[in-house]
């Protein structure tokens, strides 16, 4: 065998070592920290996310309630899943989608390096959303109140994703 085969093989599994030892399970990456400033932008658009899969599914009511699962878990999946349903029991749906007016950070609760609960405070404008009922007559979603203020906890986690996890209406977070 010559110089240049043997150091083509040295080559080769020096190589393969480098492979197998980047495969090995022992092998760790840490993860790296979620700061504040990240954590609250992942929350602010998962909530975008959450309102195009809300005006995704309330523009067309026959798409499955699944589609909440995406966005939402835990006991605010639960709610949605009730709402949504319900409301496809009404046989209406909504023109137009609700306008975010403002996003306020409210809170961060850090659970681990990746992993932080984000409270925020959420207000809403439904001055442009119509209501399409069964027989087909339309009418302003919320005529006297269009302003809906709101509180919401997403669960921002860099491995498995970002989901709304609790959601409480009231609040002051429309007044100007």
């Amino acid at each position: 065998m010559g110089i240049s085969t043997r150091a083509a093989g040295w080559a080769a599994a020096l190589v393969l070592t480098f492979v197998l030892e980047g495969c090995n399970s022992s092998a760790s990456i840490e993860p790296t920290e979620l700061t504040d400033e990240q954590a609250y932008a992942l929350a602010k658009e998962t909530y975008r996310q959450y309102l195009e899969v809300f005006a995704s599914l309330t523009h067309n009511p026959n798409q499955p309630s699944d589609l909440l699962a995406t966005v939402v878990s835990g006991e605010a999946l639960a709610a949605e899943i009730e709402g949504y349903e319900q409301f496809q029991g009404r046989g209406s749906s909504l023109v137009g989608s609700p306008t975010l007016r403002s996003v306020q950070a409210l809170g961060l609760t850090r659970v681990s390096r990746d992993l932080a609960d984000v409270q925020l405070a959420i207000c809403l404008d439904y001055s442009r959303v119509e209501q399409v009922g069964a027989d087909g007559k339309r009418r302003a979603l919320r005529p006297d109140s269009p302003l809906v203020s709101k509180s919401v906890t997403v669960r921002v986690d860099s491995e498995r994703g970002n989901f709304l996890t609790h959601t409480k209406n009231g609040g002051t977070y429309c007044a100007n």
